[in-house]
């Protein structure tokens, strides 16, 4: 069982079967088995343009909640290159999304008010956060020996029992049992948003950390901590 067959095997297999006639189930067999894997290449179509619902992609959060990478995961991936077929492919999705009206007008929001983009891993704090700004804080509270969770739970906001819009808190901090939410500047709905969730859960405080108060907090700190992004 599970053992397979040497090339010299399949050599002879192969000659001894030259010229041999498929008998009637063998060729069902075969036809079925093309039609399976038609099947499961439709199937996989289908599936590839499905979205999770946010339920969904809660549980998911929970499942990866505080698991960091190995070192040899990390190893792993680390220096992998793309296919050419791959990289054609986020080339076209990125293209696509530039030339979406919607991002383009986000995106000149961000540009004209310095916002502090550039996410990644960053291997000194062991995350993979959304921006500078954020990484900076990590690092701030790592400096001043306070525990932290980084985007510890989202929560789904619904009215009129349909889900509107998730929101997902930057940081918990316990000893204040407070969410942190850090902000540079406020995309046209995203005010209203943050408003609405504090009407519904009104039992959840949030203390928001906007770009005077994180310049206050660089100009005080940064000369003091490593790796502190700008």
């Amino acid at each position: 069982m599970g053992r397979k067959h040497s090339k010299e095997t399949k050599a002879l297999i192969g000659k001894a079967q030259l010229g041999r006639k498929a008998s009637e189930e063998t060729k069902k067999k075969l036809r079925n088995r093309v039609q399976s894997a038609e099947k499961r290449a439709k199937l996989s179509k289908i599936a590839s343009n499905r979205r999770h619902s946010e339920e969904t992609k809660e549980k998911l959060r929970q499942l990866t909640l505080g698991r960091k990478r190995s070192a040899s995961t990390i190893a792993k991936h680390c220096g992998k290159k793309h296919t050419d077929e791959t990289k054609e492919k986020c080339r076209k999705a990125a293209l696509a999304r530039w030339q979406d009206p919607a991002f383009q007008e986000k995106m000149k929001l961000k540009l004209a008010h310095g916002q502090h983009t550039k996410g990644g891993f960053r291997t000194d704090i062991g995350l993979y956060v959304r921006s500078r700004w954020e990484a900076n804080f990590v690092r701030l509270l790592n400096f001043l020996n306070i525990e932290f969770e980084y985007e510890p739970k989202r929560f789904i906001v619904k009215e009129k029992g349909k889900v509107i819009f998730t929101y997902l808190p930057d940081f918990y901090l316990k000893y204040i049992d407070s969410y942190i939410e850090i902000k540079g500047f406020w995309f046209p709905d995203s005010r209203k948003k943050f408003d609405k969730f504090l009407s519904i859960f009104t039992d959840v405080r949030v203390d928001l950390l906007e770009r005077e108060d994180y310049k206050k907090l660089e100009k005080k700190f940064a000369k003091y901590i490593p790796n502190w992004e700008y």
